[in-house]
């Protein structure tokens, strides 16, 4: 069987699997299709939800139930909630398991709704309890992506954390996580590089 055709087997298939789907699922099967569009090449999604609903031509309340719905119907898993959502498609195809199954991954403390940038060296020393539960790689970088939002580039996020030891990277998302926003002089993206950069050289 084709990758293509796996996939569809696998989403589509999953999806006409649940039991009275066309009642349960109801008009969130538009929601689930727009996300199997968003999905990248793991099957996450990282948007904020206010463009999701902007491409269903809906609201976020509706949005968030539909995402609601979906996630009680097993088709999707929510890795950080609104605005900044990051969506598991729990059916996707992975080449180290089965479809439907993946790692345990922590859901990250909401990342603040606005754009802000860096923060006073003061606020960025502060002391911060350690990390120990993100996994690395891919999911790291979906939780970087969330927290700094959609000012981050993806390409030069991946790029920033294949140099530097995924405890480094842990430490410095858990201070932009942790810093108010009207702290940050840039934005939160500036702040992390910033730490990024502190931390590494720190003896």
């Amino acid at each position: 069987m084709s990758s293509v055709a796996l996939h569809l087997d696998a989403l589509i298939g999953g999806l006409l699997a649940v039991p009275e789907f066309r009642s349960n699922a109801g008009d969130a099967v538009w929601t689930y299709l727009a996300l199997l569009k968003a999905a990248n090449h793991r099957g996450v999604v990282c948007k904020r939800s206010d463009q999701i609903a902007a491409t269903l031509k809906t609201d976020e309340p509706t949005l968030l139930a539909d995402l609601a719905k979906l996630s009680d119907l097993g088709l999707i898993r929510s890795l950080n909630p609104a605005p900044y959502l990051v969506i598991q498609l729990t059916l996707w195809p992975r080449k180290e398991g089965p479809p439907g199954t993946h790692p345990p991954t922590e859901t990250g403390p909401q990342p603040a709704t606005h754009d802000g940038v860096p923060v006073s060296s003061d606020a960025a020393s502060a002391s911060t309890p350690e990390d120990g539960g993100q996994g690395e790689g891919g999911d790291l970088l979906d939780r970087v992506l969330a927290a700094l939002g959609p000012e981050a580039d993806a390409v030069e996020m991946r790029e920033l954390l294949s140099t530097h030891a995924p405890e480094v990277v842990r430490r410095a998302l858990l201070r932009v996580e942790a810093t108010p926003a009207w702290q940050i002089r840039r934005s939160r993206t500036a702040l992390f590089r910033y730490l990024l950069t502190k931390l590494t050289s720190r003896p």
